[in-house]
């Protein structure tokens, strides 16, 4: 069995009852210390997480902004690209109608004549409204 004594010898002269004390408190402070130097590094490496947080929203910004204006030069290119494949199409389409005069080549010239003017209509619309932006 230990005795008291043994384990709290009378060190700088502080009685049994002082020590019961002052361990606890100074463990308990030093808990204390060591948790809110833990929170201040929280809040450091928080606050530098939402400056990087805010970085890279402003780079995907910037990034979305030149993605969506190559997608309108694509989306031109795209139109103009099917314009001529349509007008092509109808021309050849008309030449082998006038050609061979069989009803099946002159419905397919009207046919392709009809898509032709349906994208210059639709392609006019849409140019209409990009330059009212």
């Amino acid at each position: 069995m230990i005795r008291s004594k043994e384990v709290f010898p009378k060190y700088w002269g502080l009685s049994e009852k002082i020590w019961v004390i002052l361990i606890p408190s100074t463990v308990t402070l030093l808990l204390a210390v060591i948790t809110a130097y833990g929170q201040y590094n929280q809040r450091e490496a928080s606050i530098r997480a939402a400056k990087k947080v805010e970085e890279v929203r402003v780079e995907l910004k910037a990034e979305d902004q030149k993605v969506a204006g190559k997608l309108v030069e694509i989306h031109t290119l795209v139109n103009s690209q099917y314009g001529i494949a349509l007008a092509l199409n109808a021309s050849n389409a008309r030449f082998r109608a006038n050609n061979t005069g069989l009803k099946e080549d002159i419905a397919a010239a009207e046919l392709a004549e009809r898509l032709l003017r349906e994208h210059k209509e639709n392609q006019s619309q849409v140019d209409g409204q990009a330059k009212g932006r």
